[in-house]
């Protein structure tokens, strides 16, 4: 059997060969046949043996549900990026010198969106860091997707784990499993820890025997819902416009670490918004515009028909944290009374008609 392996051909009796490769490469070995007769058989070649010291790594990863706030976040070389609410990451063109911006290294694993030319006053002020990169909601199963960075055909295999600790390479909540060379993976959520922090393990295998790990994170599994812990919410109209109050601390979310989105509405009963649907919060006059939000207006021309006298009326928050779990919180009633007081009637009486069993009460 002769054997030809870069020009260089050997001669053996054997069904297999070896070679020591001097360089990176992909190596092809042709096989001929030869008979006592001298006669060759048609050359067949192999597929080819790629040899390769390069990383796998993988990109474009993206976790179903997964749900974050958008900030500005600089990667490991330096370009700055939009991370949206749903970890897709833009590219910004113009320049960001007046707005606040995090490092997040490993920012270049999510997908990529497209370029964005203007930030939004409250994504450059995003002032405080969390460590949490994302929530996600609970549902059966944990769903993950990704493509390979380099040329999938020598990519062995991809494995995931779930880690307490980021760069684990033996995770200690799940430990790795194949996705037998598929680019998804779903793992159930018995698996998953709720309400406590955990990184995703990203093990990429080349053919060569090449590993790669990425580490994800961290993620919460959020199950709860914000919870209205005040006492009240109250109403005043102040000239032309209703104003709600509330206190700071009035609503909470223990899982979510990012601030919850408000809402309000207004109706003629409890939790009803039969006046005015759900709107984000207002400000103006009386009420300012604060971290947590404490109150929001209404102004009465906004209305499609006016308040009637004597009747009562509520507004009612909503709060909604990240994954879009909320909570309702009605305000006490508001009494639209509109009478005036009116001219009395005064009467002289003599004071013959005074006794003192008679006893007058103003």
């Amino acid at each position: 059997m002769i054997i030809t392996i870069l020009n260089k051909v050997n001669l053996t009796y054997n069904t297999y060969v070896s070679f020591v490769a001097s360089e990176e490469g992909t190596y092809y070995a042709s096989v001929v046949a030869v008979n006592r007769a001298n006669e060759n058989s048609n050359v067949v070649c192999s597929d080819g043996v790629t040899i390769t010291t390069d990383v796998p790594y993988v990109t474009e990863f993206s976790v179903e549900g997964a749900k974050s706030r958008p900030r500005l976040v600089k990667d490991e070389n330096g370009t700055i990026w939009l991370l949206s609410d749903k970890l897709t990451r833009h590219f910004i063109q113009n320049k960001t010198d007046n707005c606040k911006i995090f490092s997040m290294p490993n920012v270049t694993v999510f997908p990529e969106g497209s370029i964005t030319n203007t930030i939004p006053d409250r994504i450059c002020h995003f002032s405080t860091q969390y460590d949490i990169i994302a929530l996600v909601a609970k549902h059966s199963q944990l769903k993950m997707t990704w493509k390979s960075a380099v040329n999938a055909q020598f990519v062995y295999d991809y494995q995931i784990g779930l880690s307490s600790t980021a760069n684990s390479v033996a995770p200690d909540i799940v430990y790795f499993r194949s996705s037998k060379h598929h680019k998804h993976f779903r793992l159930n959520h018995p698996n998953v820890p709720d309400g406590k922090e955990f990184h995703i393990i990203m093990k990429t295998i080349s053919k060569s025997g090449v590993v790669g790990i990425q580490s994800i994170g961290p993620f919460i599994i959020d199950t709860t819902k914000p919870q209205f812990t005040g006492e009240r919410i109250d109403i005043t109209l102040r000239g032309n416009v209703l104003v709600a109050n509330w206190s700071g601390d009035s609503f909470t979310d223990q899982e979510d670490p990012y601030p919850l989105q408000f809402q309000y509405a207004f109706g003629h009963q409890q939790y009803k918004y039969d006046l005015q649907h759900f709107h984000n919060l207002q400000y103006g006059g009386p009420c300012k515009m604060t971290i947590p939000p404490t109150c929001t207006v209404l102004p009465i021309s906004k209305l499609k028909w006016s308040l009637h006298g004597h009747h009562e009326y509520y507004f009612t928050i909503k709060a909604t944290n990240v994954v879009g779990l909320s909570v309702l919180q009605s305000s006490v009633a508001y009494n639209h009374n509109v009478q005036r007081p009116s001219e009395g009637i005064v009467f002289d009486i003599s004071s013959q008609y005074m006794s003192s069993r008679h006893t007058i009460v103003s």
